[in-house]
């Protein structure tokens, strides 16, 4: 998992998905374990392999902007999971009151998620572009299965 998360109160959680998608959300997500020998860290760039699921990982960033980069072994594996109704400690109030998110083209997810808590009112935006076109959107709104949205 990569958690994007902005002044501990929101954030976008990004999933790397092995298998089929019911199967894992019944056994939850699972964990990503690092290969610590693999590590590299910069100021500005973190580059580590996923060795349980044979992912490379780099994340660099600007004063507001991150970047990630992942590079699969197996080019057939690559899917992931955008869970935007996450909310980083919902005991102490925090709460997502907005949340907007569109295809932008075949490659390209955009939004912005709003939630309040010590923040009054606080958003975070993010665009996720793929290097290939999306194939399959499925998306889970009030529990129900939503596919090929877009």
């Amino acid at each position: 998992m990569i958690n994007i998360k902005d002044i501990g109160i929101s954030g976008i959680n990004l999933f790397h998905i092995f298998g089929r998608l019911a199967e894992r959300k019944q056994k939850g997500m699972g964990r990503e374990y690092r290969k610590k020998d693999t590590e590299k860290a910069t100021p500005g760039y973190y580059a580590v392999r996923l060795d349980n699921f044979g992912i490379n990982v780099e994340l660099t960033s600007t004063d507001r902007v991150g970047f990630h980069k992942y590079t699969y072994d197996n080019p057939k594996e690559r899917r992931v999971l955008l869970d935007l109704g996450h909310i980083l400690q919902p005991n102490w109030g925090h709460k997502l009151i907005g949340n907007q998110y569109l295809l932008v083209n075949d490659s390209t997810v955009e939004g912005t998620v709003k939630t309040q808590g010590w923040a009054h009112f606080h958003s975070m935006s993010y665009r996720i572009t793929f290097s290939e076109p999306i194939e399959t959107v499925y998306q889970y709104i009030g529990g129900k299965l939503q596919v090929n949205i877009g």
